[in-house]
Parts: C-alpha cells; structure tokens; sequence
C-alpha cells in the first residue's frame, strides 16, 4: 500500500560553487518549464513517486555557509521512493550534488553510495500537513479521468430521454457507464485508505503521544500509590505550578523580544513574479529561531502538538478548515543559529493563502513562527501575532526564499478538486438514498 511523505535534505554547498549551482539549477527549471530548449537534468515526470520537487539554495547561516535544500513530497514507502530516486535519476542529482560538500566519486556511480549521501543528509520535518493521503499520483490522475469521463458522458445525454430524473438513478446509470468501460477499475477501493497510518512517521508520532500520556498518567498513579488523594492533588498542583512558571516565562519573552510592526519588507518583492502562474503554487520560507534554549524547546514542542493533529486530527484533506494546501512541512535546520524552514505547496495566490492561514489557522501559525525572529508580537503563545494580517503579510515575504527549481505533478488539479474526484469515486460503490445521491451528483 502507498503512503505520503516528504523528504528533505540539506548539505553546505562548496563556497565557490554556489554561482555555477545556482545557473545550474536555473536551466534545469528552464527545462522543465519548456522556456529553454532540451531534456530536463532530472525528469521529474518520468519519477512516479513524486507529487512535488524543489530545489533551494538557501541564504548564508551564521557561520557564513550556503546550503542546498532539495525536497520532495512523495509516494512512499521513504525506501521505495529513494530506491527511485537513485536508479532513475542518479545522473541529474550527481550534476547537482557535485557541488555540495562530502559528494564522493562513489556517490556518483552506484545507487547505494547516493543513497547513503542522500540519507545522512536528510532531515527529519518537525511537522507535516499532507492534504491528499491515501492517494498515489496514478490515483489523483485516474480519479480526474473518471471525473472527466461521467461529465462527457452526461453531457452528450444532457436533454434526451435516456437521462432519468431521479439522482438514484442517474447514478445507477453513471455505474452502469463505468462498470462498461476501461475505468471499471474505479468500482473498486483505492489500494490504500484515507486514514492516519497512510502518512510516513506516523508511529514516531503515535508512539512520541503515547509516551507523554503514559508520563503523565504514570506520575498520577505513583502520587496516588504514594500518597493517595492527597498525592494525586499535590502532583496535579505541582503540575499546575509548573505550568504558571511556563507561563510566566513566555509572557516575559513575548513582552521583551524584537517584534516586527511595520508593514516595510526589504526582500522578497521580487519573486512574487514567480508566482501565481497556474492553479498550485510555492512557497519557501526561512526565518532565524529565537536565541536562547526556551524558544527551540517551545518550538520543537508546537511542531509536535501540530504533527500529532495533522496526523489523527486533520488528514481528510483539510488543516484546521484551511483546504488549499496540498502538502506543507516544518523543519528545523541546526547550527550555531537554528533556523525554521517552512516548505508548502498550495492552491490560489500569494495573498489569498496567507489570507486563508490567518483566518483558518492563524492561532496555529501564531504558535508555530513566535518563537522566530522579529515575528509580529504575540501574547499567549496563540494569540495576536499573525492575525496582525498586514504586518503578518510582510514579515513573511520578507523571510521568503526564492525556489530555484519547482516541480509539480498534475499541475491542473486543485486539491479540493483531487477529494471532490476521491468522493466521487468512492460514490460508486454502496447504497445511496435520493437524498445523498442527489448531494454527490453535486460533484460534477
């Protein structure tokens, strides 16, 4: 069964191989746009794993060096999806990696030394929202196929007898036109569910809550064996105590931290011409993490409380009620200066999902980028922040990297039209009444 998940992996450029990576990977975007004449370097169409590519180099860290962020969205599993990776497209990634410190010959002769190099170089994201799961990109393509064949169909009918007035059987009759046709596959469930295990690092997710209830749990029950009702009331005092000092610390970092007030951006205005050119869209993001341990914690414990909702909570397609977002990931790159990067592939422009963060998700966000640097300032972790709309706006284009190379599979369909075609191709199967016939012939 296939499952999604995204790589990243990130490794220091050579410093004076920057300028011939960059013009490198500008012909491979070139390329794969068709503004530039030749194959692509790597072909991301023929890879059938991958849902979405990018290439970033990013800005200099602290200690000066430029890294090179390559990331995919992908069909897994992880191991089936490298294997891919490395066997068809070994070449084009030797031409890029080349460039990067520690690439050996060896690397860039066998699949199993680039495999090592692309493992040891591999991030693990802090959080993940993923809003296809449980549909492989020869899903995605085929239920679009079966859309798209209902309507034809329907149309050529549109106005004759042959079309039924009931919503019962006008469907019964949209089977019947599918079950006499190629795409009578269709008629059968998808080979992976919809549901929380079909996303890679779910049980790291699962087992890491698990743990923490169990802690928690663990530490009632031993006041309670200890000291009974008196114990559990101290250990959930305690807790309480504990709690109010967490609070109190914040709220004197959210009081004294730079934040950002005015809506002034000296970068980042020029790759808005590098967007919204088709229905799915991207955006990089890289931002500093506030200085000091208590930031980096708090961070790392929002991106856990976050990966723990995408992945039992939000996996039907939406993240909080925000539906435009076909995959997006945090992951906190280490260093003398740790830094948040924010990878998303999503539907509709620039301002329109930002628009939609902060009145779908804006709390989320709000808990998420306050531990960054010269984030518009919040209170209570969830509050403020990012609902500061205009100020959010620039603070985040001015922390936007531009994407050398960007790929995306199916580039036409829209997420919302990718779960409207799964529902409607999951309406072919079982019993309707007239009713809910009628609100999934909406789908069309």
């Amino acid at each position: 069964m296939s499952t999604q998940g995204v790589l990243t992996v990130v490794v220091p450029i050579v410093p004076d191989r920057v300028d011939a990576l960059t013009g490198l990977l500008d012909g491979l975007q070139g390329a794969l746009d068709g503004t530039s004449t030749g194959p692509p370097l790597i072909d991301f169409p023929a890879l059938e794993s991958v849902h979405f590519a990018r290439f970033v180099v990013l800005p200099a860290s602290a200690d000066g060096a430029r890294d090179l962020v390559f990331s995919t969205a992908f069909d897994g599993p992880e191991e089936r999806h490298l294997a891919e990776l490395c066997a068809r497209a070994r070449t084009g990634l030797t031409a890029v990696f080349e460039h990067c410190v520690g690439f050996s010959a060896e690397a860039s002769t066998t699949n199993a030394a680039l495999l090592q190099y692309l493992v040891r170089h591999r991030l693990r994201h802090g959080a993940l929202h993923v809003g296809y799961v449980g549909r492989a990109v020869g899903d995605i393509e085929d239920e679009e196929r079966v859309r798209r064949f209902i309507e034809q169909k329907l149309d050529a009918e549109q106005g004759t007898v042959a079309i039924p007035k009931s919503s019962v059987a006008i469907r019964r009759k949209i089977i019947d036109w599918v079950q006499n046709d190629a795409l009578r596959v269709a008629l059968e469930p998808r080979d992976a569910p919809i549901g929380p295990t079909r996303v890679d690092g779910w049980k790291r997710s699962a087992v890491g809550g698990i743990a923490i209830a169990l802690g928690l749990l663990g530490g009632a029950v031993a006041a309670a064996l200890l000291d009974g009702i008196v114990g559990v009331a101290l250990y959930v005092t305690a807790l309480a105590i504990a709690a109010g000092i967490l609070l109190l610390v914040l709220r004197h970092h959210e009081e004294t931290d730079p934040a950002k007030t005015d809506t002034d951006y000296a970068s980042g205005q020029s790759l808005a011409e590098d967007e919204d050119f088709g229905i799915r869209n991207q955006l990089t993001h890289l931002v500093d993490v506030k200085p000091g341990r208590f930031r980096l914690v708090l961070l790392r414990a929002v991106l856990f409380a976050i990966e723990l909702r995408a992945r039992f909570q939000f996996y039907k397609g939406d993240l909080g009620g925000l539906e435009t977002i076909h995959c997006a990931h945090w992951v906190i790159l280490p260093g003398t200066k740790p830094r948040l990067l924010f990878i998303s592939n999503y539907d509709g422009s620039f301002e329109r999902y930002l628009g939609d963060f902060i009145e779908e998700a804006g709390k989320g966000m709000t808990a998420v980028w306050s531990n960054t640097v010269n984030f518009p300032r919040s209170r209570y972790l969830l509050l403020d922040g990012a609902t500061n709309e205009r100020v959010f706006k620039a603070w985040t284009r001015e922390n936007q990297v531009r994407t050398q190379v960007w790929y995306a599979a199916l580039p036409e369909i829209s997420i919302r039209n990718v779960n409207d075609n799964s529902t409607l191709r999951d309406g072919l199967r079982g019993y309707m009444t007239e009713e809910s016939a009628d609100t999934w012939l909406r789908l069309l």
